[in-house]
């Protein structure tokens, strides 16, 4: 029983950030922000298919590390 690591599931909860779709609040945020900037500027709605993949990137990113805008920027 000493040597044995138990992982606690609601401590992760606990710690990790407020995820929106599975990206960080930091992430949504910023992505609808140039999303909507581009659409009003450029009325262009080919930026609706590029916000998903952006987002898609996101979530692989906040899979691995939930806080990686906190730590890369």
């Amino acid at each position: 029983m000493l040597g044995k690591l138990e992982a606690d599931p609601l401590f992760l909860g606990l710690t990790r950030p407020p995820m929106i779709f599975g990206v960080s609040l930091s992430y949504a945020l910023l992505n609808i922000m140039l999303s909507t900037m581009y659409l009003t500027v450029a009325s262009n709605f080919y930026v609706v298919p590029v916000s998903l993949v952006v987002h898609g990137v996101g979530y692989l990113l906040c899979f691995k590390e939930p806080r990686f805008m906190e730590i890369y920027l």
